[in-house]
């Protein structure tokens, strides 16, 4: 989907277009220049920057080495908001993901390893009948902003496998994001692959969906603006 947005670029061979597939981390699209000097290079890579991320919009979601994990941490800093995380599937991936980025600790606030249904339902406030549901994932989500006292909270339950559980197939995700002033909503995902892999996809898709609905309702510059959802596992480019 991505090389067919893409290819209706007209380059003329300079500067060239090229994919990189990095698993989960997205897929990277790199542009190069030729140029008589580094200055111009530049400029054209720039100017190809502008048209690239007019094809893929809400695609990009970094430059360079950033990550979707800084990404996240980025944007919340911008508002001034705290991050509070609650996981079951994922046993801990995302916060070990947002502890990666230098300065993370003026955002995050922690992550509950809800991964029993007993402290879903005691520590969260859980009473959704099944835990892996859109429910049982919005109760989570605002279950950690209330224990950890965080303005925003996001959370993932779901089925890594190997054998379906509470009546559902393996790869089931449900995930949620709580905001400020916004009503907390859900989303669900089939994920394909093995248990790591399904746990790897599970974490990387609750910190993109956060990152959406932060750019959907509030803007990328935290001005708001009028959106609605996206698919959480719609974002996934690095461009340059």
């Amino acid at each position: 989907m991505v090389a067919a947005r893409v290819d209706l670029l007209e380059t003329a061979g300079n500067p060239t277009i090229a994919f990189l597939a990095r698993g989960i981390e997205g897929l990277v699209v790199r542009i190069t220049a030729k140029a008589a000097s580094p200055g111009e290079a530049l400029a054209m890579v720039e100017r190809e920057e502008v048209e690239v991320r007019a094809l893929l919009g809400d695609l990009v979601f970094g430059v360079d080495d950033e990550t979707m994990e800084s990404a996240v941490v980025a944007r919340l800093a911008e508002r001034g908001w705290t991050l509070g995380v609650a996981e079951s599937v994922t046993g801990g991936l995302v916060g070990a993901r947002l502890v990666n980025v230098p300065g993370a600790s003026s955002v995050f606030r922690g992550t509950i390893g809800s991964y029993a249904t007993d402290v879903k339902r005691s520590v969260l406030g859980v009473t959704a009948e099944s835990v892996v549901s859109g429910e049982a994932a919005s109760q989570m989500a605002e279950g950690a902003r209330r224990v950890l006292g965080a303005d925003v909270g996001i959370a993932i339950t779901g089925v890594a496998g190997p054998t379906e559980q509470y009546g559902r197939p393996v790869g089931t995700v449900c995930l949620a994001v709580a905001l400020p002033g916004a009503p907390t909503e859900s989303a669900e995902a089939r994920l394909p692959g093995d248990r790591e892999r399904i746990r790897q996809y599970g974490a990387i898709s609750l910190l993109n969906l956060l990152r959406l609905r932060l750019d959907s309702l509030y803007g990328v510059d935290g001005l708001e603006e009028p959106g609605g959802p996206s698919d959480p596992d719609d974002g996934a480019v690095r461009a340059r």
